[in-house]
């Protein structure tokens, strides 16, 4: 009999809008697919009311960047109100936080995920730095809210990341540590993504000595996963965790995922998203045949379409990769490049084909 697994996170998408431009991200954002015109709010409201008639409780609102959103704070409160047991997740840069902090603090149910890829603004391609506008903002917010921030570690910022960590345990707040991901489109205009990737990939397994050395405790995180998604390693350091994602661990995939070209791709499957353009979907899954267009559909099939997309990320399993998918991996031109790049630069505490068949795979 199939386990059911945990009902996950629902992703929303609500805008590919963002007030940066950083290199190593994909031009639509958090969407695969773009969007021409956002969903307006009305209908997301609908959507979402009927993800919580399903069950979801925990909504993670993402981009582009959602602030720019102008109604954000009324879909922020129209989730609050579907019922006193949900969660939302907002997943910002952080730059426009202050414009909404008064609003954002009366929902102690709102947790904040901060990109924040540097501690200054010299690094080419990273417009992102800590001001004291941030600073500030981020103190105040932290007093009332969960708040975390999330690091993309490239060679070009590798230097930063002790800062990082220091900057956040001043704060008593979260990071997450993460790499690198693979896409065919960039919004870097130098570089080809194989160049991209082959200049800016930092493998972040090989801060595990140096992180083991300072915490106190090492654990799987967050403690209780199990049913899907990446698995990652956090590290209580001066009082906060400090969590490492290694993307090329292995995920959870369907059977269906094998006929897709991108197999094995990056994420697997670990969540589903409504995009800003009102598909539903495993999330950054760009196979055609899990995604289902949900916006203006009657209530039946968006409900149908909700125990679709769950019944295709409820029959994944853990996979790891062997050579053979490498094979059949239609995407792989550059192995011997890249190969060469991570077993030789870089380091490989896995197997080379697996790390390789990872790194060449899109978000």
């Amino acid at each position: 009999m199939q386990t059911q697994k945990k009902l996950p996170q629902l992703a929303i998408s609500l805008t590919d809008d963002c007030n940066y431009k950083c290199y190593y991200c994909r031009p639509s954002g958090s969407s695969v697919n773009k969007c021409t015109q956002n969903l307006p709010f009305e209908e997301f409201v609908r959507l979402l009311s009927i993800a919580y008639r399903k069950g979801y409780r925990v909504f993670r609102i993402t981009g582009g960047e959602p602030i720019l959103r102008p109604d954000l704070v009324d879909i922020i409160k129209a989730i609050n109100s579907l019922g006193n047991d949900t969660t939302i997740l907002l997943g910002t840069n952080g730059t426009l936080l202050g414009d909404y902090i008064g609003e954002f603090k009366k929902y102690s149910n709102l947790k904040f995920f901060v990109g924040l890829d540097s501690i200054n603004k010299s690094h080419k391609g990273l417009p992102k730095g800590i001001t004291q506008k941030l600073y500030n903002n981020l103190s105040d917010l932290s007093k009332s809210n969960f708040v975390r921030i999330n690091m993309l570690v490239l060679n070009s910022n590798k230097e930063d990341v002790w800062d990082m960590i220091s900057f956040c345990s001043s704060l008593k707040i979260d990071l997450k540590l993460h790499d690198l991901y693979y896409c065919e489109k960039i919004l870097d205009t130098i570089h080809s993504s194989e160049e991209f990737f082959d200049k800016e990939y930092y493998n972040v397994n090989q801060l595990i000595p140096s992180l083991s050395k300072r915490a106190k405790k090492i654990s799987k995180y967050p403690e209780n996963a199990s049913d899907c998604g990446i698995p990652m390693m956090s590290f209580n350091i001066d009082g906060i965790n400090v969590i490492i994602k290694d993307s090329l661990k292995g995920s959870y995939y369907n059977s269906g995922c094998k006929s897709c070209s991108m197999y094995p791709c990056l994420h697997g499957l670990y969540c589903p998203i409504i995009e800003s353009n009102g598909t539903l979907q495993p999330s950054n899954c760009i196979n055609k045949k899990f995604h289902k267009l949900i916006a203006h559909q009657s209530m039946d099939e968006v409900e149908k379409a909700f125990d679709f997309v769950y019944s295709v990320i409820n029959n994944s399993k853990f996979e790891t990769i062997d050579e053979s998918s490498l094979n059949a991996n239609k995407r792989v031109q550059n192995i011997d490049l890249v190969s060469k790049v991570i077993n030789e630069k870089h380091g490989c505490d896995l197997p080379c084909t697996q790390r390789v068949s990872r790194a060449l795979q899109s978000v």
